[in-house]
């Protein structure tokens, strides 16, 4: 990953801004949502009560771990809200250390994987056409196969579509359809050179067919048109050696804990 990581370095920070730049959105699309900037920890709160709908971003070394686990308590705490904190690789370290501390529990790891340069060849999947949503009909069906895919409630999923974000400049939803069955989704934020892709889903029953790889495909080299020169994605468990096969390299990884309130 040394390699990987020297080759891709100008691009990783590009990343960390692009993941944050999606969750702001999000929260910016929540009626109680708020951002903030707190001693170097960028939040994106919905207010929902869901530790991965308000997230606090550690993407560099804090100058004191241990005082801003101490400030996020306190600022979560005013909400009582459950939320999740997110530390990329050059604050894991401290990160990790002051959220034992502060008794945070583990979340999982997710492999930050780019495609550099950004370019590729769509696979041919019989019956599938890809449309871009464009207005609350499609939103409504981004949002059930995002809800189902993502096993969330579609109360949730549709904060993604929400009028005044689902237009927002630099965003783009798309949905996927088999044979005229509503059947994948996938989303698209550019932020600089960066396209990073976010709510890859396909509904259960058309797994398996090259649905999500054709709809990635898209809505990845649709940013070139937006200036992007490479694109990053957070990968599953599931969705790893699809994106490998892509041409996905891993090069980072996101760490995360979760508060969710004394027992």
């Amino acid at each position: 990953m040394a390699d990987v990581l020297e080759r891709l370095s100008d691009y990783l920070e590009e990343a960390h801004t692009n993941f944050i730049a999606a969750y702001r959105l999000l929260a910016l699309a929540a009626p109680d949502g708020e951002t903030a900037e707190v001693d170097g920890c960028s939040l994106a709160i919905t207010g929902v009560r869901e530790a991965e709908f308000n997230r606090a971003f550690v993407m560099n070394r804090p100058a004191d771990a241990p005082a801003l686990l101490k400030t996020l308590l306190e600022r979560f705490a005013g909400r009582d809200l459950p939320w999740m904190l997110v530390a990329g690789p050059a604050a894991a370290t401290a990160v990790a250390i002051a959220a034992r501390g502060a008794g945070l529990r583990v979340g999982p790891t997710a492999p930050v994987m780019m495609l550099a340069p950004l370019r590729g060849e769509p696979p041919a999947v019989e019956g599938l056409a890809i449309d871009v949503v464009d207005g609350p009909a499609l939103g409504e069906i981004f949002a059930a196969i995002h809800a189902g895919g993502f096993g969330i409630p579609k109360e949730l999923a549709a904060l993604f579509v929400a009028p005044g974000i689902r237009d927002t400049p630099g965003l783009t939803h798309y949905v996927g359809w088999l044979h005229g069955r509503p059947a994948a989704t996938a989303s698209r934020v550019t932020t600089g050179r960066v396209a990073g892709l976010y709510n890859i889903a396909t509904a259960a029953e058309f797994r398996g067919r090259g649905i999500a790889t054709a709809i990635t495909w898209q809505a990845a080299l649709d940013g070139i048109a937006e200036g992007c020169e490479v694109s990053v994605l957070q990968a599953s468990a599931m969705g790893y050696r699809v994106y490998q096969a892509m041409g996905f390299q891993q090069v980072a990884d996101y760490r995360s804990w979760y508060w969710l309130g004394r027992a």
